[in-house]
């Protein structure tokens, strides 16, 4: 990617990515300048609604990754946080928000 590696890790079966850490740059690249918590949720437009009704804001998105439609939002107190409505839960039981 660009002379920099993402690191990922993978499943084990699927191969498929299931969490990573990225360098801020490419698509990563964006307003938030911490590391991002992913929060799989069952319904991502209804869950952008809510943030925003709560006084958060969005600054990316929407982005379709691996089948996945997600957004980074900022909370009240400018902490950033990714939300991503997965095609499938790759790591066995999940509790989806």
């Amino acid at each position: 990617m660009g002379g920099y590696a993402d690191y990922n890790m993978n499943d084990s079966e699927s191969g498929e990515t299931v969490a990573g850490i990225c360098h801020p740059k490419g698509p990563n690249a964006g307003p938030t300048p911490q590391w991002l918590v992913s929060i799989a949720v069952a319904n991502v437009a209804q869950s952008i609604k809510k943030c925003l009704e709560l006084g958060g804001q969005v600054v990316g998105g929407p982005h379709i990754l691996d089948g996945s439609q997600f957004y980074v939002f900022q909370d009240t107190a400018a902490g950033g946080t990714r939300i991503n409505q997965p095609v499938k839960i790759l790591l066995g039981p999940a509790r989806v928000v």
